[in-house]
């Protein structure tokens, strides 16, 4: 009785997990899930400013430092 109880718990776990994976890229729109098909993921603006130039509190305290 125990093992089907673990089976059907790894299942519900397992099923969930896949459940909000979906739910949470189709929410945020930002390709995170369906990129591991696709191969191709959506960035904002900011995202690709921020890859791009670094980030600016890093540059912006280095300046501060001398």
């Amino acid at each position: 009785m125990i093992h089907h109880g673990a089976m059907y718990l790894i299942l519900a776990i397992a099923l969930f997990h896949v459940y909000s994976s979906v739910l949470v890229d189709s929410l945020e729109r930002n390709g995170l899930l369906s990129s591991i098909f696709s191969g191709f993921k959506y960035m904002t603006r900011e995202e690709i400013v921020l890859a791009r130039d670094g980030d600016e509190s890093v540059a912006d305290e280095a300046e501060r430092m001398g």
